[in-house]
């Protein structure tokens, strides 16, 4: 049975021309799962904007270094639970970004379009952790902007990647479903 780790490599070798993957995940193994596959791609040299709603940056860092990603080929940004606080263990000074809980996905792309400029590799992505928390706390029309900017930048390939990742415990609300038919490839982590 392939890990999530190996089912993403695949997926990325599959589409090696870029992509839009979806990535649902186990509970129980949620952080670690997470942490591996941005290893995966920093192993690759990819730099990426990472955007999370679970945890601040500062405390997965941890983790991710454990599973071998590269700190310094991630730009962070937190919302909510997920705020950037610049401390010690970010990748370097200034690059975090923190947005606040009433955000709206207009913030999420001029994150990004201030941010990938800035990034020294030409292989690069966007990884949005916790789709589903998103899902709950922004309306429909905000998220299907964000995802059509998303989508936009790996078609003209001014992203290889877009990784949205959701928690198998969420329900899947109409987001999930207008996401997943655009998506070029869903992965999920093995029950067991």
């Amino acid at each position: 049975m392939e890990t999530i780790k190996e089912s993403f490599e695949n997926a990325i070798r599959r589409h090696d021309r870029g992509a839009i993957i979806i990535a649902e995940l186990k509970q129980d193994s949620y952080e670690r799962s997470n942490a591996s596959l941005v290893g995966s791609l920093t192993a690759r040299g990819f730099e990426g904007v990472y955007i999370s709603l679970r945890m601040p940056f500062k405390d997965a860092v941890g983790i991710f270094k454990e599973e071998g990603a590269d700190i310094k080929k991630i730009f962070p940004v937190g919302i909510g639970a997920g705020a950037a606080k610049t401390g010690k263990d970010q990748p370097e000074k200034g690059r975090p970004g923190m947005l606040k809980d009433d955000f709206n996905a207009q913030d999420i792309v001029r994150f990004i379009q201030n941010t990938t400029p800035k990034m020294k590799s030409a292989k690069k992505f966007i990884y949005l952790d916790s789709v589903g928390a998103l899902s709950s706390a922004r309306p429909l029309p905000d998220l299907m902007m964000l995802f059509e900017f998303l989508t936009r930048t790996v078609k003209k390939r001014e992203i290889d990647y877009c990784v949205l990742v959701y928690e198998e415990s969420m329900p899947k609300k109409k987001f999930f479903k207008d996401t997943a038919i655009h998506a070029d490839e869903i992965i999920q982590e093995a029950k067991g």
